[in-house]
Order: structure tokens, then C-alpha cells, then sequence
């Protein structure tokens, strides 16, 4: 077993390698529970427009999620990014306690799991010009736990000069649970369960996990789950013990500090992020709910504020506050109600309110951060792979956690077809050209051809969210969002620390304008008082002659049409 083991470089091979297959998976359950992969999966892929002399493209290395204890590179082809001209990376690493059990000594330090993404990221530097990309040119993307791994290597004092820009989907390491602060703990937990009962130091903790099966360890890991993938135990921790650490102070501190890397960098969220978990709520509902009318108020907040918040010490008064906020209006026997408002409060707790911290404090230092909102379903959705298809298109929630992976890549996974909606194709189209745009030279920036509007960076007290749906706009926070991140703000421990390091956030009620339209708009409006004026002046006059000639009129009122600003927004029919 390579647990133990940081990762190294190969020494090469005096034959031909065939790099042609699939490489195996790391070890993981698949989603029948069944143990799948190989501890032999260190494999990275290479996907290139083609190999010419004179011709050189830029790099994308994805970095796959799976809240660290599932997924694959191998799920994820790359062609329509490629079809772009950009080189394509994608990876595996350790998973789980493979990856991240940790006895926090040099003992078993964990981290493997980014240690080995680390060195993929050296390995793209040292060799990808050989096939067609520019080592200088790199941009490292991730969702999900693997956004999180992303931006740990945009603060990681090890990551610095690998890559030059970030994408960063759905995921921040401020989100509670993201990085787990008792790693140790869990991992002690795990090797007593696994029968480790004569342990006493560290070196035993790690000797006894040495001997036991990986899938032993793969079902210990997933024991005390309670939705979903929540808790998360086996996750990246704060590793200043470390020879050579990754994260040798948090990452909130990094940030604050401004000692990270000041790379152009693009992050965002779906609307609906843990839509994705509705079959767990749904079964809590179902076999829990009963007739007990406060059962969310007294038994499912504080699930989940222990297991995906994981915060265990909370007042009666920040229940009532989350409660009021989103489920005074459901009636108990609603369930898709409740799971609505569930799914409003978690997608605010877990991404929306930790990604809007994250984007204040990368804008101090970074003046090169661009936000997104990704508010659009389509015919396809990660749901389908856990309800089927025509199940799925009944649930009424917005996109899903890894939904706007299906209009970049095709994913490959159970229940998941390609679309063949014209609108979904569309949507498509304008991501995938507006992540290339963004690979290529650091900002979305439109072509002539007019795909997309301009999109323009944050700053720590203008937050320019763009949204991504049937309509491409821009807009500043709206004032239910500016309350949202207020109360999280207040009941998170990490949103209270970063209240104390950063500055407020400017939260504004209006709608954001591109200049360009800001001054067609100002135009308009002057040449509109100016007609104004003119009819005004025209009327004056021909009432005067129409009383000079005897003539009998009615009074007539000009009719004036008040023009706002024309819609942001750019349709794609």
C-alpha cells in the first residue's frame, strides 16, 4: 500500500508506451457501493489539437471532484475545449483516506492527494511542449472539491510559477468542511474501527493502516455519513508540520495576507448546487418527517449544521434566525416545499456565501477576478444519473452541483446522455468559447461575432456577478443576496473570522450595466428629452395658429415614454 508514500516522478520507460487506454481509477466505491480502481492510478491524460512544428497552444489542466473520496480524470472528455486549440490535461490523485488521513506528524503528514496533483503540475511543466502546449500558458481548473484543490494552489507556497490562471467551479476552501480541522482525529477513528486497538503513537496508527485491505478502508471511510457525502472526513488540512508544507497557515490568511498567487482567475457557482442531494432529503422526509410539524426546525437544521456545516456548537436563536429566513412559508407536509427551501439555504451556506468571501478577499490583491452564476437547466443534469432521465426532468429545481461540467466536457457516467436540445447546445457553445477566451488570454474577452457581452472583474466592494443562462447579463448583488451573506456571515466560524481580516463588501441593489450600454443608455435618454423638448415646442406653436385661425380643438397631452435602461441581457434564440 502506498498511503504512506509521497508521490513520485516515473523514471521513464526504453520502449514505446502505449498511451492509448483508460489507466485505472484510484480506489473508490462506485455509486452501487461496490469497490472500484487500482492503488496503481497516478495517470494524467493529454488530449492535443495535434503535434506541428511552429504550432503551440495553450494548456487547461482539469482537476476532477468528488468531495476527495470519488471521481476521475478518465470521466471527463475534453474534444470541445480542444476543438478550441487548447491542450488538455486531465488527472487522477489519492482519494479519501489514500489521500488524506493524516495523524498530522511526519508520521503520516496526509495531503497525497494534492502532493500528487502538485507533481502532475511539474510534470506538465517539464514536458507538455512536446505536445503542442505552452508550459507558459497554463490554466489549472477544478469543480468542486477539485475547485478547492485549485485554489489551496493558488495560495500553496509549493503551486507558485505552475500555472498563470484559475478556474474555480463551485468549490472554496472557506467553505465550512471543505478542509477538515481534525483530520487526525477521523484518522484515529478509522484505524480503531478497522480493529487498530493496540495503537498507541502515531508510527502505530500508521503501521496497522499500512496492513489493512484497500476496500476496508474504502467502507470505513464512508461510515457516519448522514447526507449525502456529508460529513467529510478525509479532506486537505493545514500542514505547517510538514517537510516542504502545502499549507503552511489557512488559506483564509493567505488570502488576507495577499500571499497567494496573483493569477486572472474565474469562479462561480449553480444556482441550485445541492439540488444534487434531493434523493437523500427526499428518503429523510419520507421515513423521518411523520406528523412532527417542527421536525425541520428541531431535527433537520441541526443534521446538517453538524454533518455538512460540520458546526456542533450552536444557539436556539441561530436556528430560529435560518429557519425564519427560509422555511416560515413551507407547510410540513410539503416535502418538494421543504426541499426547495432546504436546498435555497444549503446552496447559500456551503457555496454561494464562502465563494463571495473568497472573491473579496482574491480582489484586494487581484485585481484580474471574474464572477459567475450558472442559473441554467436543461434537458441534462447530474441528478439524472441518480433518478433516471424522465425523473429527473420532474424535480423543480434549478441546476445542480457539476451541471455546467456537462456543457464543457462529456461526462461520462451512469443515466448520462448527451443533449440534443438546440437551447442546451447553444449554452454550450458560448461556455466553452468563453472559458477558451478566458485560457487563452487570462480574461473573457468577446469576440467580434459578439458571442457573449463583456465581462467585467470584482472588486472587494463591487461584486459583478455574470450570469450564465438562456440570457447572458451581468449584475451587481441584489439586496435579498446582500441579507443572505449578512446572515451567513454571522452563524459561519470561518465567515466571522474573515469579517475580522476584510473589509465589507459594498452590497448594491441595482442592476450592472457594461459601460458601452451604460453610455448607449445615457444617449438614449438625451436623445429622448430631446424629442421631448421638440413635440413640446411643435405643440406650443400649433396651438398658437390653430387659436389664431378660429379653429376649436381639444387639449391634447403629449404622451411621454419613460425609457429605463435597455435589458443587459443578450438572448440566445
Amino acid at each position: 500500500m502506498f498511503m504512506i508514500q509521497p508521490p513520485l516522478a516515473h523514471l521513464g520507460w526504453s520502449s514505446v508506451w502505449d498511451a492509448t487506454d483508460w489507466r485505472e481509477v484510484c480506489p473508490q466505491l462506485d455509486y452501487r457501493g461496490r469497490p472500484i480502481g487500482s492503488e496503481d492510478c497516478l495517470f494524467l491524460n493529454v488530449f492535443t489539437p495535434g503535434i506541428k512544428k511552429g504550432n503551440t497552444f495553450p494548456v487547461v489542466v482539469f482537476v476532477h471532484g468528488g468531495n476527495f473520496d470519488s471521481g476521475s480524470g478518465n470521466l471527463f472528455g475534453p474534444q470541445a475545449l480542444v476543438d478550441q486549440n487548447l491542450v488538455v490535461v486531465t488527472l487522477n490523485y489519492r482519494l479519501g483516506m489514500l489521500g488524506f488521513a493524516s495523524t498530522e506528524d511526519d508520521a503520516l503528514p496526509g495531503n497525497l492527494g494534492l502532493r500528487d496533483q502538485l507533481l502532475a503540475l511539474q510534470w506538465v511543466r517539464d514536458n507538455i511542449a512536446v505536445f503542442g502546449g505552452q508550459p507558459d500558458r497554463v490554466t489549472l481548473q477544478g469543480q468542486g472539491s477539485g475547485a478547492v484543490c485549485v485554489l489551496l494552489h493558488v495560495v500553496s507556497p509549493q503551486s507558485k510559477g505552475l500555472f498563470h490562471r484559475a478556474m474555480v467551479q463551485s468549490g472554496t476552501p472557506l467553505s465550512e468542511g471543505s478542509l477538515h480541522m481534525s483530520v487526525r482525529e477521523a484518522t484515529q477513528s478509522a484505524a480503531l474501527s478497522l480493529g487498530c486497538s493496540s495503537v498507541i503513537s502515531s508510527h502505530d496508527v500508521r503501521d496497522c493502516l499500512y496492513n489493512i485491505p484497500v476496500h476496508e478502508l474504502l467502507r470505513t471511510q464512508q461510515e457516519g455519513k448522514i447526507l449525502g457525502d456529508y460529513p467529510l472526513k478525509f479532506t486537505p488540512r493545514i500542514d505547517p508540520d510538514s517537510h516542504e508544507p502545502m499549507l503552511p497557515t489557512s488559506p483564509t490568511a493567505l488570502l488576507a495576507s495577499g500571499n497567494f498567487a496573483k493569477v486572472p482567475i474565474i469562479i462561480g457557482y449553480n444556482r441550485d448546487e445541492t439540488a444534487v442531494l434531493y434523493p437523500e432529503l427526499l428518503a429523510l422526509l419520507r421515513s423521518e418527517l411523520g406528523d412532527d410539524q417542527d421536525y425541520v426546525r428541531n431535527i433537520l437544521l441541526p443534521k446538517f449544521f453538524r454533518t455538512a456545516l460540520n458546526i456542533r456548537d450552536f444557539s436556539k436563536e441561530t436556528l430560529d434566525d435560518v429557519y425564519e429566513n427560509y422555511f416560515s412559508g413551507t407547510n410540513y407536509k410539503d416535502h418538494d416545499g421543504i426541499i426547495q427551501a432546504f436546498v435555497n439555504m444549503s446552496t447559500s451556506a456551503l457555496f454561494v456565501v464562502p465563494i463571495l468571501e473568497t472573491v473579496v478577499l482574491l480582489a484586494r490583491s487581484s485585481p484580474s477576478t471574474f464572477v459567475y452564476s450558472f442559473s441554467y437547466r436543461g434537458d441534462i443534469s447530474m441528478l439524472d444519473s441518480k433518478l433516471g432521465q424522465s425523473a429527473s426532468r420532474r424535480v423543480n429545481l434549478g441546476p445542480a452541483h457539476g451541471d455546467e461540467l456537462l456543457y464543457l466536457f462529456q461526462v461520462i457516467g451512469s443515466g448520462l446522455r448527451p443533449s440534443t436540445n438546440l437551447v442546451d447546445e447553444m449554452v454550450s457553445r458560448r461556455m466553452i468559447k468563453m472559458w477558451s477566451d478566458f485560457s487563452r488570454v487570462g480574461a473573457p474577452v468577446p469576440s467580434p461575432d459578439r458571442e457573449y457581452l463583456p465581462w467585467s472583474p470584482s472588486s472587494p466592494s463591487n461584486i459583478t456577478i455574470y450570469q450564465l443562462g438562456r440570457s447572458l447579463r451581468p449584475h451587481f448583488i441584489e439586496p435579498q443576496e446582500a441579507d443572505t451573506v449578512a446572515l451567513w456571515r454571522s452563524v459561519l466560524p470561518q465567515m466571522t473570522d474573515n469579517t475580522k481580516q476584510v473589509e465589507q463588501v459594498a452590497l448594491s441593489g441595482h442592476t450592472s450595466v457594461d459601460p458601452v450600454y451604460r453610455t448607449l443608455a445615457y444617449s438614449m435618454l438625451t436623445v429622448a428629452l430631446a424629442l421631448l423638448v421638440a413635440v413640446t415646442v411643435l405643440l406650443a406653436i400649433l396651438y398658437r395658429q390653430t387659436r389664431s385661425n378660429s379653429f376649436m380643438c381639444g387639449g391634447a397631452t403629449p404622451e411621454t415614454n419613460s425609457r429605463s435602461s435597455p435589458d443587459n441581457t443578450y438572448d440566445i434564440y
